[in-house]
């Protein structure tokens, strides 16, 4: 069975990213809920067993009816994971999932659809248009009743309920199956506002070049010890610094009143970078690939990276809470419904958006973040950024307003720190205290297009000024700062001394003492030609060969020796070890009367001293 998973991803992805964006939704999507609704749809729709006309499909038949029958019938079967991961990645096309709900009566497509837009129904709902009578408990039962399910504080309240007449209960699509069933339902709800051209009074920030400008110097970064805080977090004074040594373009003036305006973008681009320092990754990356590495690994090194960088205004205790891990799973979501919304040239409405996602997922997303337990012990509240202003401690009803908004915001403005998209923005202060409150629309570039996976290529040429700050001379290894101002002063530290104020020199000794191996040397190498000089001297390309040359000069022996110490005083010993031809070939003689011996060397070693009268 798990052969024809393989199959069925192979037919149904058009290229590598699209299989692993396939099995990311197959891990989230697989719960006892797409079981119960498979086992709904195959078994009790008016069969007694489960028969598939498979020749609606255009792909292959996945398994016969016979192994279909059994894996479901049979519940101890070990099969039925394999099979239910088969439907999960089946269902992840809307044409199969169409298929499929078709198959489905309509007086059940009835209360899907209003359970969709509504996000609720009442259990007098489901007994009228059912025909269902009898206890509420047949609804509890999740073996009998397997489509829409119970909501667990509508149960919470039936049971503890001491009244004659016990509360009704209310029921949900599952949160996970709900994006499925809208796109065939509702498809129409997709059609949120894009433009061609924005309207007037918007502020834009587009920095594509400026992006891959900073990843490019990322290497200069790491020379001149940018990230050496012997942490995974990033203090104010780094940001600034690497802000400046880039030429960082800001997002908001830094005049503004809220702290959390200024250096957003810094916070933002910083902190990803520390992904590709602490993980020593992208050593070999273009600039565009490093952008699409760290967006694709955020959270993995810097865990709270979405607090410290997207939600600065949320605080609370986090220790021992899943928000850190829920945030980056919500942020890759927010991103592949981006990518999956997304047109070239189209300019796309925040607030339509970010009610369609509402849509999506109803009463489940205010869960995506944080689930109720977790949040009830954070006691999360927003600060004002403002000196004079307050606290606000978020209410359940709130999550939404105060947690997933801004959340959606600032992934947002994450891919326009990056490159990846193009953010028109009001600015003004809102409840939820975010820095990022007054996005309007956003547009995807083609940099986007390639970080989000939509496009697996991108060309771009990225221009290095700092070259022209500096000079070699063509006589001795001296470099002369022609601009003592660089913000690239720094790098001369990885392989230089300075000799006065404005002048560095450059030797075997300071080139080598932050090299540990050959790769190191190279690295070196490529950091003059990349931000010193891209065409150095005669002079300095022989030294770079002397230089790589004598760093092959000494290698290490991987021969297993045992080492013996002799007489200083026994001449003749020396001598017939020194002399002896014998010895000469298993016997190397050192300094400090010393005689090493390889192991498989050692009887024969051992026999020849023994006929010369010594006893090892």
């Amino acid at each position: 069975m798990k052969d024809k998973v393989i199959e069925l991803v192979t037919i149904y992805a058009g290229n590598e990213s699209d299989v692993e964006a396939i099995i990311r939704e197959l891990a989230v999507y697989r719960s006892v809920y797409i079981q119960r609704m498979l086992h709904y749809a195959f078994v009790d729709i008016g069969y007694s067993e489960p028969e598939v006309d498979w020749s609606a499909y255009n792909g292959k038949p996945l398994f016969t009816n016979g192994e279909m029958s059994q894996a479901i019938l049979d519940s101890s079967s070990k099969r039925r994971g394999h099979l239910t991961e088969i439907f999960a990645v089946f269902l992840s096309d809307c044409r199969n999932l169409k298929w499929l709900v078709d198959k489905i009566p309509e007086k059940e497509l009835r209360l899907w659809r209003k359970c969709l837009i509504s996000g609720v129904v009442s259990e007098m709902e489901v007994r009228k248009a059912l025909d269902i009578t009898g206890s509420s408990e047949v609804f509890i039962d999740k073996t009998r009743f397997s489509w829409l399910y119970p909501t667990p504080r509508s149960i919470q309240q039936f049971r503890w309920s001491w009244r004659k007449t016990k509360s009704k209960l209310e029921f949900v699509i599952d949160g996970l199956l709900r994006p499925y069933l809208l796109a065939v339902l509702y498809p129409e709800a997709a059609d949120f506002c894009k433009l061609d051209t924005l309207p007037d009074n918007l502020r834009v920030f587009s920095d594509v070049g400026g992006s891959l400008k900073a990843m490019s110097d990322y290497d200069a970064l790491v020379a001149a010890r940018m990230f050496d805080s012997g942490s995974v977090h990033v203090t104010l004074p780094v940001i600034r610094r690497v802000s400046a040594g880039v030429g960082l373009k800001e997002f908001f003036a830094n005049d503004k009143e809220s702290k959390y305006y200024a250096n957003a973008r810094g916070r933002i681009v910083v902190n990803l970078m520390m992904e590709l320092f602490l993980t020593e990754s992208g050593v070999s990356m273009s600039p565009a690939e490093r952008c699409r590495y760290v967006v694709g690994h955020i959270g993995s090194v810097v865990p709270d990276f979405v607090r410290r960088a997207l939600m600065p205004q949320l605080k609370g205790k986090f220790a021992n809470s899943p928000f850190d891990s829920m945030a980056s799973e919500m942020a890759y979501r927010i991103m592949r419904m981006i990518a999956r919304h997304s047109e070239p040239e189209k300019w796309i409405e925040s607030k339509g958006f970010i009610d369609y996602f509402r849509m999506l997922y109803g009463v489940y997303g205010d869960n995506l973040l944080v689930d109720n337990y977790s949040f009830d012990r954070s006691s999360m509240y927003v600060r004002s950024g403002v000196k004079s202003g307050g606290e606000h401690y978020i209410a359940l009803d709130e999550k939404f307003e105060y947690l997933i908004v801004p959340m959606i915001q600032g992934v947002v403005f994450m891919l326009a720190a990056v490159g990846a998209v193009e953010v028109a923005f009001v600015e003004r202060d809102a409840v939820s205290c975010s820095p990022f409150c007054g996005l309007m629309y956003w547009r995807i570039t083609e940099l986007g297009r390639f970080i989000l996976g939509i496009t697996n290529r991108y060309e771009h040429t990225v221009e290095i000024r700092s070259v022209n700050d500096f000079l070699l001379d063509d006589r001795y290894l001296l470099v002369t700062l022609a601009n003592p101002d660089t913000s690239m002063r720094g790098i001369l530290d990885r392989f230089a001394r300075p000799v006065s104020a404005n002048r560095y020199a450059v030797t075997a000794e300071t080139f080598l003492r932050n090299c540990k191996d050959s790769g190191d040397i190279d690295r070196t190498i490529s950091l003059i030609r990349n931000f010193v000089c891209p065409e150095p001297p005669d002079n300095w390309i022989e030294f770079f060969s002397r230089i790589r040359r004598q760093a092959c000069a000494v290698a290490v022996d991987d021969t297993d020796y045992e080492v013996f110490v002799i007489d200083r005083e026994d001449k003749e010993l020396q001598q017939y070890l020194a002399m002896s031809p014998e010895m000469r070939e298993i016997a190397i003689c050192a300094q400090g009367f010393r005689v090493l011996v390889e192991l498989g060397n050692l009887p024969r070693f051992k026999e020849l001293l023994r006929d010369k009268g010594y006893l090892l």
